[in-house]
């Protein structure tokens, strides 16, 4: 009898510990996928920032003029030369593709300030293809003589 019942002390000890390495698994489990999805969020906002600021660069280089903006960021130009939308698309890695490929999507609206109509305003941002917002700023240029 007393064999007996150290075995079965000896297998509820195994099961305890079984079950501490199992919830010590289970933490390391939930720590790496929390700091995976950190990683992508960074790397995200990241590219997000460089995208953004490149768009931003190319709206004050050219004053504001969307066809020279969208040639440049080799994007997609609608609207008029009041009122344009230049959007350019990004893939998984963040380099320029067509917008069936895309993940990622930087979408600069340019329009004529109703207040100062030398002032042209730039809405810039970032945007995954699902609609979630990574980033959004306005930048602002003076707008050229002779352009419309």
């Amino acid at each position: 009898m007393e064999n007996h019942s150290r075995s079965i002390l000896f297998l509820m000890e195994q099961m305890i510990v079984i079950l501490v390495f199992a919830f010590c698994a289970a933490v390391c489990v939930k720590i790496i996928s929390e700091a995976h999805i950190i990683t992508t969020r960074n790397y995200e906002t990241k590219n997000s920032i460089i995208t953004a600021e490149s768009g931003a660069e190319c709206f004050k280089a050219f004053s504001g003029d969307a066809a020279k903006i969208a040639a440049t960021l080799e994007g997609i130009y609608t609207g008029t030369k009041e009122n344009a939308l230049i959007q350019v698309y990004y893939d998984e890695e963040w380099r320029v593709c067509q917008e069936e490929k895309a993940v990622y999507i930087m979408s600069i609206s340019s329009y004529i300030s109703s207040d100062f109509i030398a002032l042209r305003i730039g809405d810039i941002s970032v945007t995954k293809k699902t609609g979630e917002e990574l980033l959004s700023f306005t930048t602002s240029t003076r707008k050229v003589e002779g352009q419309e």
